[in-house]
């Protein structure tokens, strides 16, 4: 059953040690709870162990950091009787995690019943759910249930060094160990919670997911930046794209967005008009709201 492929999916990627602290027991279902009740230290052996045994080739490197993983966030139960056991899937590149040992990405939990304190505990946090929002949001409140339910987020990579996310740029073979992991791990994610919608954040990203989708599935439609009515900033190049396939014997459609969470796209998301951010969503809302009939 599908449930249980991604149970032992979830615990091959993250270890015992991860998954007991965080994962309901009986349930898919994450452990309410805030950060300081649920995070567990001392870990840190354990994380580079469970890295070692995935990748021996890099064991030599690995043991030189500290390591600290992202748990993939949603919201409820994931629900394997649908087609869709959450609706939109989020793929960022890799973590930043401060003094934590492991977090859940971009703070998608439940910190107790219908709060959800974590997802604007930071600043990238409250950026990418706001913008999240003027995409697929209908309502007035971007911390609601009904809203949050729909998501599902993930890296491509769900381990990093631990501390400022510079130390990645300095630690050798790192693009290199990104690629296998998500290569390991994240098309198999995706074939298991089979969204709608997967919404890449960054070029490297979207990069491989483009990639991947059209090795295994088949395009049928694309929309890209030159076919959109919405009016786009001039340093726009390469995103928004989006492009519809048929994989999993189901039809998923990717969006090539800029970095929903990164102050690095404040030009897009964030500028210093309020009014002319929010219409940029509601343009592009529209244009995916075309491109999914």
């Amino acid at each position: 059953m599908r449930q249980d492929n991604f149970r032992r999916h979830i615990e091959n990627k993250f270890g015992r040690h991860i998954t007991d602290s965080i994962l309901d027991s009986k349930k898919l279902q994450l452990l309410t709870g805030k950060a300081d009740n649920i995070y567990k230290t001392g870990v840190l052996k354990l994380n580079s162990e469970k890295i070692k045994s995935l990748f021996p080739e890099w064991s030599t490197d690995i043991e030189k950091k500290n390591w600290a993983f992202d748990f993939p966030g949603w919201i409820g139960e994931l629900e394997f009787t649908k087609i869709n056991a959450k609706e939109i899937m989020i793929i960022g590149m890799e973590p930043h995690i401060g003094d934590r040992d492991f977090q859940v990405t971009y703070g998608l939990r439940e910190t107790s019943d219908n709060q959800f304190d974590e997802i604007d505990e930071f600043k990238p946090n409250e950026m990418l759910w706001r913008n999240l929002f003027g995409l697929f949001g209908n309502g007035t409140n971007y911390k609601s249930k009904e809203f949050l339910d729909r998501f599902y987020i993930t890296d491509m990579s769900h381990f990093a060094v631990q501390g400022q996310a510079n130390e990645m740029l300095n630690f050798i073979n790192w693009a290199n160990i990104r690629e296998k992991v998500a290569d390991s791990f994240l098309l198999k994610e995706i074939e298991l919670i089979l969204p709608k919608y997967i919404v890449s954040q960054s070029n490297v990203v979207a990069d491989f997911v483009e990639y991947n989708l059209e090795l295994t599935g088949e395009i049928i439609a694309t929309k890209n930046t030159s076919d959109f009515k919405t009016q786009l900033p001039i340093k726009c190049k390469n995103s928004p794209v989006f492009k519809k396939y048929k994989i999993f014997g189901q039809v998923i459609i990717h969006l090539r967005l800029p970095h929903l969470g990164s102050p690095n796209a404040n030009y897009f998301w964030t500028p210093a008009q309020k009014e002319n951010r929010e219409k940029r969503l509601l343009g592009i809302a529209n244009e995916l709201k075309e491109f999914t009939k």
